[in-house]
């Protein structure tokens, strides 16, 4: 199946704590205390496995963040959380080697007031989860992954 283009099946397994989930996808979290504190996993989920409908959402252009949220929800998609992206990158290590994959679906405000996602990056042969502003420019290669709603 080409994850990059199509609508894909998914498992998020709640089971499993969020250091786990990294753990599994090889790759590094710039924070991941930040993750655990502004992401946590929801409750109602905690102890299940959860199958969902994701899809890669490529604009090809330079974006705002806020657009691309817009974008994403006109398609009958909502935008990813951490966890979700996580979930793809363990389902399909490779991916994450090819371009930036944002989960554009939470955020949290740093001590400026700024918007922070996470965003998958591939730097130097390293896998890495780390932080931007949502209300960035989004290069055209980047990638936002999308949950069908």
């Amino acid at each position: 199946m080409d994850a990059k283009n199509n609508e894909i099946k998914l498992i998020v397994d709640y089971s499993r704590s969020l250091q786990e989930m990294i753990e599994a996808t090889d790759c590094d979290c710039m924070d991941d205390q930040a993750l655990e504190k502004h992401f946590p996993l929801p409750t109602e989920l905690r102890g299940k496995k959860v199958e969902i409908s994701v899809k890669l959402f490529h604009f090809d252009r330079i974006i705002k963040g806020k657009y691309a949220i817009s974008e994403i929800n006109k398609n009958n998609f909502r935008p990813a959380r951490p966890v979700e992206v996580l979930a793809l990158v363990e389902a399909y290590p490779e991916i994450q080697k090819e371009f930036p994959i944002a989960a554009l679906g939470s955020f949290w405000y740093d001590k400026y007031g700024f918007r922070l996602v996470y965003v998958l990056h591939f730097i130097k042969n390293s896998h890495m989860l780390c932080w931007d502003w949502l209300d960035n420019y989004w290069v055209d290669n980047c990638r936002f992954l999308g949950v069908h709603k």
